[in-house]
């Protein structure tokens, strides 16, 4: 036991692989001079490693890329980013006296996103629906990082604050 847990954890990684088991220690020898000739007989098995995962950061923007239209496909046609949305609503009503998801469904001319006080809460509620999302689908983060308003969905993410205090 102990021989196979250090090969396997203390050891270089190479990329080809050969696994052989055997009842003895003159089967896995005739097994391996098998190999060794060419042939690959039961109990051997051959293989490469597999590639590690890359890592995954959500990186959560400040306020600029803000615009009328924005999440109104997702919040019609996604059940998580919707209830997502409608969480940060509830809880930024208590304070803001506006309704996140009457300034979502403003048309162009009527949209206030440009202004700074609806534009930060709009972008936080968003990006965090949008999140929310992919980890429903299994996409999870390694890292997080935000700029200005990010940062607090970020923070949120990485649970360090809850949707509550985020918003």
């Amino acid at each position: 036991k102990d021989f196979c847990y250090t090969a396997s954890v203390h050891r270089t990684h190479h990329d080809h692989r050969l696994a052989i088991v055997g009842a003895s220690r003159e089967e896995v020898s005739a097994r391996l001079k098998q190999y060794l000739e060419g042939q690959l007989p039961k109990g051997v098995v051959t293989g490469q490693r597999m590639s590690p995962l890359p890592k995954l950061a959500f990186v959560f923007s400040g306020q600029g890329p803000q615009w009328w239209g924005m999440g109104r496909e997702l919040l019609e046609q996604e059940p998580v980013f919707q209830e997502a949305i409608h969480q940060c609503d509830e809880l930024l009503a208590r304070h803001a006296g506006w309704s996140l998801l009457a300034e979502l469904s403003r048309s162009e001319t009527d949209s206030r996103l440009d202004q700074t006080e609806i534009a930060q809460p709009a972008l936080l509620g968003l990006q965090v629906a949008l999140a929310k999302l992919w980890q429903s689908w299994g996409i999870l983060p390694d890292a997080v990082a935000g700029h200005s308003v990010g940062e607090i969905a970020a923070a949120h993410i990485a649970g360090v604050l809850s949707l509550e205090d985020a918003m």
